[in-house]
């Protein structure tokens, strides 16, 4: 049986608890069918919790567009599928990507202890060929680590982690230059274990892809304190390599360090530039070492406020938060006024999350003044007051 366009159009959340149950036994129905009705709803886990078996069934002996669809739903049960993850990790070698998806994203709905319990077939997935899957078990990697990290003692991390170092490795040699990359994000992940093959890591900072070069730096600076002797490493890859991307992870890493200040500096108005970068992530990362920066005056900072009025609102959004960061002492008095003018005029803007950031920028700078006992040197009442009418909740000054 399947179920026609009417039954369909039948909300689920109209339907008792006990006609779910009846639906969820019925053999005939079609896998495909019973995911377009039921999979987005709040009571599908309850009503369809009884017949997890009966839904991994319907994976076995079907076409894989029903395969995928019942994997689907066998990952919205939750931790109700716990009896199935080993049904789940056999088609995490299925010939279709799309089924591959699915079992991998069932998987990681069931929780992190099913994801930490097949640890070692999520790393198989990082040298998956569908960039999507191995890019979502970089996350499961980052997403275990971090759970047991924060409530495991160190040498428990150690042994839970330890067996799996070797297959990591493994794939730093590997033909592919994305699962090259995902290997030494992993090991960043894993910054006590990787900090014994340091120098695997750093023989990445040669290799033939940017892209690698790039991430083992980020992979590198992953490692906190276990880094800090091989900043150097770094720093020289920084004024010989002429990647955009390779400077940039260079940049970010070596800019959180007082000591590599002489050479960041020169390097600042290109670091503006990644503020209209299409990846969020580095735009979040331009900001923090803008930031940074700016507190030394090593920013030009009419570069970021010529990203005010940039016709894309995440630009907008980006230069505002590079201002956001800085203290009052920070911003020049003529920057100062100007920002006061610039962001006034973006309160009025077409985009509504610029708006709201603009008067949230406004506000914060009020409150900054009122808050000041002494005025930053230049700085004139008179030249700050505009801060305050622009913000009509913040107490005038």
């Amino acid at each position: 049986m399947s179920l026609t366009s009417e039954h369909k159009a039948i909300s689920i959340d109209q339907l008792p608890l006990k006609t779910l149950s009846v639906v969820f036994s019925f053999q005939g129905l079609c896998c495909r069918d019973l995911a377009s009705i039921c999979c987005t709803s709040r009571r599908f886990r309850k009503a369809a919790g009884p017949q997890a078996a009966a839904i991994c069934a319907l994976t076995t002996d079907n076409p894989d567009e029903d395969r995928k669809k019942a994997l689907l739903l066998l990952g919205n049960l939750g931790e109700q599928a716990k009896p199935y993850l080993e049904h789940m990790v056999v088609y995490l070698d299925c010939f279709a990507a799309d089924v591959r998806r699915e079992a991998f994203n069932a998987l990681c709905q069931v929780g992190d202890e099913a994801l930490l319990s097949h640890f070692q077939a999520i790393l198989t997935r990082l040298a998956d060929d569908d960039s999507d899957i191995g890019f979502s078990a970089l996350q499961a990697v980052c997403r275990v680590t971090s759970s047991v990290r924060s409530s495991s003692e160190a040498y428990q991390f150690r042994n839970i982690f330890s067996p799996y170092i070797r297959t990591l490795l493994a794939y730093l040699e590997h033909n592919l230059a994305e699962v090259r990359a995902r290997a030494l994000m992993a090991l960043g992940y894993l910054p006590s274990l990787a900090a014994s093959h340091i120098d695997v890591m750093l023989a990445r900072l040669e290799d033939e892809d940017t892209d690698v070069r790039a991430v083992a730096i980020i992979a590198i600076r992953e490692l906190g304190e276990l880094a800090e002797p091989y900043m150097d490493n770094i720093l020289a890859t920084l004024k010989k390599d002429t990647d955009d991307c390779v400077e940039f992870a260079a940049m970010v890493a070596l800019s959180e360090k007082d000591l590599y200040r002489e050479h960041t500096a020169s390097r600042m108005g290109h670091i503006v530039t990644w503020l209209e970068h299409e990846q969020p992530s580095c735009r979040d990362a331009a900001v923090k070492v803008l930031q940074r920066a700016a507190r030394h005056e090593e920013v030009d900072m009419r570069a970021i406020l010529e990203r005010l009025h940039h016709r894309n609102p995440e630009i907008r959004l980006a230069a505002m938060n590079v201002i956001e960061g800085l203290e009052l002492s920070h911003i020049t008095p003529s920057h100062s006024q100007d920002i006061v003018v610039t962001v006034s005029a973006l309160l009025d803007d077409a985009d509504v999350h610029v708006r709201e950031a603009a008067s949230k920028l406004l506000e914060s700078m009020a409150n900054s003044v009122s808050s000041c006992r002494k005025l930053p040197r230049g700085h004139s009442l008179q030249d700050l007051t505009p801060w305050t009418h622009s913000c009509p909740n913040v107490v005038q000054v």
